[in-house]
């Protein structure tokens, strides 16, 4: 059964791994209140008169899937959005940086060749003659303008100094990226 929070306003949905991803947020709105739903705690908040739920899913895939039809089924908000810190594997994208997700592409679903070599396949593809469902997932391209449109002009702060900055790089003020965005249950690493 959806519970709608403002009766005039479907409510914005934002899911996150971590609680210390989630405080973030919860420092820059008003609470309204909680409410236990299972293994789910829903925060409700107001950002000005926008209502949102804010959710901790936990790590991983599956729990933000999970996270995400919770909010879903219990709310109907009119958009949902994911955050949280991440890696890299671009050179020039540093601790701090802001990257708004043009699409997702589950990195879990590499391929292992015979040779070693590793293989995305991306778009549908095919395994002994079944179509197996896309491993990349778009963007609303509405929903990502606005994000690029938001971040005109706004410099986030700078990642602060000792924290993890590697040695070689320098301190800068963080940019903002647009590209795809890696989701996986693993952690990697390439050299």
């Amino acid at each position: 059964m959806a519970v709608n929070v403002a009766p005039d306003v479907a409510p914005i949905g934002v899911v996150v791994a971590m609680e210390s991803e989630l405080q973030h947020l919860l420092h820059r709105v008003t609470p309204v209140r909680e409410l236990r739903d299972g293994p789910w705690l829903d925060r409700v908040v107001s950002a000005g008169k926008v209502p949102l739920i804010a959710l901790c899913s936990g790590i991983g895939m599956v729990n933000a899937a999970a996270g995400t039809e919770h909010l879903i089924g219990r709310y109907a908000p009119r958009a949902i959005l994911n955050y949280g810190c991440a890696g890299a594997h671009r050179r020039d994208i540093h601790p701090g940086d802001v990257i708004i997700g043009d699409g997702t592409v589950h990195h879990g679903a590499v391929h292992i060749l015979a040779s070693g070599d590793e293989f995305f396949p991306g778009k549908d593809y095919e395994v002994t003659g079944e179509v197996v469902a896309s491993t990349e997932l778009a963007t609303d391209p509405r929903l990502r303008n606005l994000a690029i449109e938001a971040a005109e002009g706004w410099t986030p702060e700078p990642w602060p100094k000792g924290l993890n900055l590697p040695r070689e790089i320098e301190q800068r003020a963080p940019p903002t990226h647009v590209g795809r965005v890696a989701s996986a249950d693993i952690w990697t690493q390439f050299h």
